[in-house]
């Protein structure tokens, strides 16, 4: 007994049967010169009977076929682990160790290509066939074997071992590229991560100090890059500097050109000298009004080839002593000036994007703050979320939480409207990204 399946040393082939099947003392191999031998033309054939396993060889050596012979599944396995073979055409009832061992040796193995398995059953045992094919074998021949079958059957399996062949090259190329994009993906993560503390970096870090001042801001990105970006800080002894930039667009592009033009707004003299230029003689500084820095912004960022994207933005100038505050909007959304009591107003700006037109449309603002006003500065994608319902939240909509939330700290406040806007388009996400910035005379 072999495996469960009872062995019949009498079953005849296609040859006269003979008393005992003739053991195979050691393997044979037969090598043909007559064809170029491709490893799709290898074939290793395990057969107890001497004389069968002569007239397969034959047969497939005609065709022009690599041929190793063996007597059992030990010495086919040796073979194996020695050379590649496309092709095991194997007796299924063996001595010693079982032809499915065997196959499990060959399903087995994880190096070279993949192995094409034909066993041949003797056919007494009707169950034989399905158990060769559960157990993994790609084809099944019975006994007696035509010759001219078993080369058939090699052909299709040589067709096999190609397309496998193939598989195997372009999977490996295939793991090739992922490993190559894989690496280039993580250095983008990393210069993303850079690129975002870079930008993190130029946004406000704590509360200045300026007596008779409040200031306090939210930026939600809609990505891990904002197009949107805003500061203040303290220009001089007298003044508070602040702007809020959104320029067109998502990702890195607009990233990049917010990036830039916020480290032109750097109030260190050594770094730009667009807001606070170096005079010769005492105060050795002045102060670039609003229009003329946003003026000189629209002559460096002209929509051209190279620079497909404008912004819009509000650059301005606070007293904090007095609340007189004056700015500049190009292009960007009017402020919602929140009294202390009273009805929430927006302050209609013109004004043209920046790289827009040559020459644009500038006007200043000016207004005096009162104790308690508040000013809010926003992004125009803090209300233009829309709901599940496809309504847009509105600039109404917007001052509405800038009046339900006014008896709160300007921090908190600030909070509570983005966490409104957050809750207005749930379960979706802000398409756009949301800034705010709110400034209070107390």
């Amino acid at each position: 007994m072999s495996n469960g399946i009872p062995e019949n040393e009498d079953r005849p082939g296609l040859l006269p049967p003979a008393a005992a099947p003739t053991p195979w003392p050691v393997a044979v191999t037969a090598r043909f010169p007559t064809r170029a031998r491709t490893p799709a033309r290898r074939v290793l054939i395990v057969e107890r009977d001497l004389n069968h396993a002569a007239l397969l060889t034959g047969a497939v050596r005609g065709q022009g076929y690599d041929v190793v012979l063996v007597g059992d599944a030990d010495q086919a396995w040796e073979r194996l682990q020695e050379s590649h073979f496309a092709t095991v055409v194997c007796r299924w009832r063996l001595p010693g160790t079982s032809s499915l061992g065997l196959l499990r040796q060959v399903r087995g193995r994880h190096e070279g290509g993949y192995i094409y398995f034909i066993a041949i059953s003797e056919g007494d045992e009707p169950s034989e066939v399905q158990h060769c094919m559960d157990a993994g074998a790609d084809d099944v021949l019975i006994e007696p074997v035509d010759p001219l079958d078993l080369v058939a059957r090699l052909r299709v399996a040589q067709r096999i071992a190609r397309m496998q062949d193939d598989i195997t090259a372009s999977n490996r190329t295939l793991s090739s590229a992922n490993r190559r994009l894989e690496t280039v993906n993580r250095k983008m993560r990393r210069d993303l991560d850079s690129a975002v503390r870079v930008q993190q970096a130029l946004l406000p870090t704590a509360q200045i100090d300026a007596p008779g001042l409040d200031l306090a801001w939210r930026m939600r990105p809609s990505d891990a890059l904002a197009g949107d970006i805003l500061n203040y800080f303290r220009i001089d002894e007298q003044h508070v500097a602040f702007y809020v930039l959104d320029v067109s667009g998502h990702g890195v592009s607009s990233a990049l050109l917010s990036v830039q033009i916020a480290r032109l707004m750097s109030p260190v003299m050594s770094q730009s000298e667009l807001v606070k230029q170096r005079l010769g003689e005492a105060p050795w500084y002045r102060l670039v009004e609003p229009l003329a820095v946003v003026r000189t912004l629209n002559e460096m960022f002209q929509t051209n080839d190279e620079i497909s994207k404008y912004s819009t933005l509000v650059y301005g100038l606070i007293e904090p002593t007095t609340g007189r505050v004056r700015f500049v909007s190009a292009g960007h959304p009017g402020p919602v000036h929140v009294p202390a009591a009273g009805e929430a107003v927006e302050i209609v700006c013109a004004g043209n994007p920046i790289g827009v037109f040559p020459d644009p449309q500038l006007d200043e603002v000016e207004l005096t703050l009162c104790p308690g006003d508040r000013l809010y500065f926003f992004s125009d994608g803090l209300y233009e979320v829309m709901n599940a319902q496809g309504r847009m939240l509105g600039l109404e909509g917007l001052k509405a939480h800038l009046i339900r939330h006014r008896g709160r700290p300007l921090d908190e406040t600030v909070g509570k409207v983005i966490a409104e806007v957050e809750k207005w388009c749930a379960p979706a996400l802000p398409a756009d990204d949301c800034s705010l910035l709110g400034i209070q005379r107390t």
